[in-house]
């Protein structure tokens, strides 16, 4: 067996680039992702970069700063596309990565396992198999924030609480410009998080704090200044707070609140597969005191306790929005997974148990796809398969051989498997499903229509996914009118409006691409 793990991590992070970029861009964009490709178009199309809108509409949910970073992204790449708006997403998932290991350092015995833990973000499934390939806001926001937790220890253990509270109040406001509210909370619950650990509670009262807190209030309302100058700015201002508490405790029910108590664990335990399973390392009756033995593990503790509790209560919370707190945990695995594997206690044995049944079941489960219909829409599927199971095969025999080191095996079968999930998985999405068909159709009505003049009619709903694909296709926005005119065209839903024939032709239909009812191209007779 291979004795220099220093080999393995060189192939984990070869493979990283095929897994992450191939096929990025094939399959249509899900309704989130729209949403943040529309404005950024809509922005570029009207040269308006403060005020975003959706089909000409105000859009109040989401500040710009993130619409800004696909604009460029689209001039770097030459224009509106799938690739442009997820290849943001690739660049920060590396980076944030990157990020987890530069904090890591020196934080264990084996040096190896400092890059570990940032391969694990990389490989757990939820990141793999769905955040890392989709041109969302939270990998940025979530990178953004853990370096905010990670400055906060690095600045605050050498006593340098001007870089401190600078580092931190930036940091929250360009986070507020991403996503609004929620960089408050965080704020606030990681400076109690870093106080309750720290204990120098008469730091929060230095001057620093003040004037730092005073420049992120500048740079928040920087922003809100240039936009009351297009618009009211206060009209954001609704619609910012409803974002961030529509999920939470705030407006469900006791009986929801009680279920997603209890269901919010496994949850995750299933969205961050594999290492959610050496969660099992910490069921110790001396937890927190071994972890205290150690300050950076504490500390990671402290500010993950700080901040799951808000999500812990809050009903309908997806799992990317505590992304930028799976590192912490980690860190808290890693620190135990150290501190046990040598003496092969009863928690080592149970990890172990359940990673090997992952290992031994995974080439099987390529061997799956020949029962799959769907399979047979990729050229040479069988073959591929067939190399899949085989290097999986390998991967496995080897994992069962090299025990030291296991983990960054591991490592390497998840990306092995995404890189199969990249060839197998991604084209079926592209060529089949409602999706597709929506983005082919859209496209097409866009060509037609493209030197005319096309607008929504009246309170008719033109979903993100597809005012996208007719702007992209156009390079025009495609606003609203109640008033329609002669010689102009419309779209319509028309399975909640009635169209009334004697009055309008109906010239045209696509596909909706989220709630799968038709729109219609009509004009007045």
């Amino acid at each position: 067996m291979i004795k220099k793990p220093a080999i393995y991590y060189f192939l984990a992070f070869v493979l990283a680039f095929p897994a992450l970029l191939w096929n990025l861009q094939i399959v249509p964009f899900i309704g989130d992702e729209a949403i943040r490709a529309i404005v950024a178009l809509e922005m570029t199309i009207s040269h308006q970069w403060i005020v975003p809108t959706i089909n000409g509409d105000f859009y109040f949910s989401k500040p710009p700063l993130y619409n800004w970073i696909i604009i460029f992204s689209n001039y770097f790449w030459g224009g509106p596309s799938e690739w442009a708006s997820r290849t943001p997403t690739v660049l920060f998932t590396m980076i944030f990565c990157w990020l987890i290991y530069l904090f890591h350092r020196n934080q264990y015995k084996i040096v190896q396992h400092n890059w570990l833990v940032g391969l694990m973000f990389l490989t757990c499934g939820r990141i793999l198999f769905w955040d890392s390939f989709l041109g969302l806001i939270d990998i940025f926001y979530s990178m953004l924030t853990y370096l905010m937790f990670m400055l906060m220890y690095t600045f605050g253990k050498a006593r340098r609480y001007t870089l401190f509270y600078f580092s931190v109040y930036t940091i929250s406001a360009i986070g507020f410009l991403l996503k609004g509210y929620p960089s408050i909370a965080f704020l606030g619950m990681s400076l109690l998080g870093y106080f309750i650990f720290s204990k120098d509670w008469k730091k929060i009262f230095v001057p620093a704090h003040f004037i730092s807190g005073i420049w992120g209030m500048l740079l928040i309302g920087s922003y809100f200044w240039a936009y009351d100058y297009y618009r009211d700015a206060s009209d954001t201002v609704g619609p910012l707070l409803e974002q961030a508490t529509r999920r939470t405790v705030l407006v469900h029910t006791p009986g929801e609140v009680l279920l997603h108590l209890i269901s919010y664990p496994f949850e995750n335990l299933y969205h961050f597969l594999p290492w959610s399973l050496m969660i099992v390392l910490c069921f110790r009756h001396d937890f927190i005191k071994s972890i205290r033995e150690n300050d950076f593990i504490y500390y990671n503790f402290i500010i993950l306790a700080a901040n799951i509790w808000v999500y812990w209560i809050s009903p309908e919370v997806y799992p990317r929005y505590i992304l930028m707190l799976i590192p912490l945990s980690f860190s808290i695995f890693i620190f135990f997974y150290e501190k046990e594997k040598e003496r092969a206690t009863w928690r080592v044995h149970t990890l172990s148990y359940l990673l090997k049944g992952i290992i031994l079941i995974v080439p099987f489960s390529i061997l799956a796809g020949f029962f799959n219909p769907d399979i047979t829409l990729i050229n040479y599927y069988g073959w591929k398969l067939i190399i899949l199971f085989l290097v999986m095969s390998i991967m496995s025999w080897i994992y069962f051989r090299d025990q030291p080191n296991r983990p960054i095996i591991l490592v390497i079968v998840v990306l092995l498997l995404r890189i199969g999930f990249d060839a197998m998985v991604l084209p079926v999405r592209a060529s089949k499903g409602d999706n597709p068909v929506c983005k082919k159709e859209t496209l097409r009505v866009a060509e037609k229509y493209k030197n005319e003049d096309l607008f929504i009619s009246g309170n008719s709903d033109l979903w993100y996914v597809n005012a996208f694909y007719l702007a992209q296709g156009r390079n025009k926005i495609t606003s609203r009118k109640f008033t329609l005119e002669k010689g102009k065209f419309y779209v319509t839903d028309a399975d909640r409006v009635n169209i009334d024939t004697s009055r309008y032709i109906i010239k045209d239909s696509f596909q909706d691409c989220e709630f799968f009812y038709c729109h219609y191209v009509i004009t007045p007779k």
